[in-house]
């Protein structure tokens, strides 16, 4: 399963923070532009965290995909309790 090749990579909790009724908290959804989505959902671009808290840059096999779009993201959330931000464990995980 997904979760045991996970389990391998030192990501013992996923599998209980993910399960079936909390596979989508906040922590796990974003939101972005249709067409940037499309190439996140088809993995042809990635974020990798920076030494800034919460800050992203986008990467990408070829460069012609971050064409039109920003070289970095900054989340941000007017209430962590209410709108947390993406978690960065899953954001690495979709990099990888």
């Amino acid at each position: 399963s997904v979760y045991a090749v996970l389990d391998c990579f030192s990501y013992h909790s996923l599998q209980q923070e993910l399960n079936d009724t909390n596979i989508h908290p906040l922590e796990n959804v974003i939101m972005m532009d249709p067409t940037i989505h499309h190439l996140f959902e088809m993995l042809k671009i990635w974020f990798v965290a920076t030494a800034v808290p919460h800050k992203y840059e986008l990467e990408a096999p070829d460069p012609l995909y971050l064409y039109h779009h920003p070289k970095d993201v900054t989340f941000s959330t007017p209430d962590m309790e209410k709108y947390p931000l993406p978690n960065s464990t899953y954001l690495a995980i979709h990099a990888a």
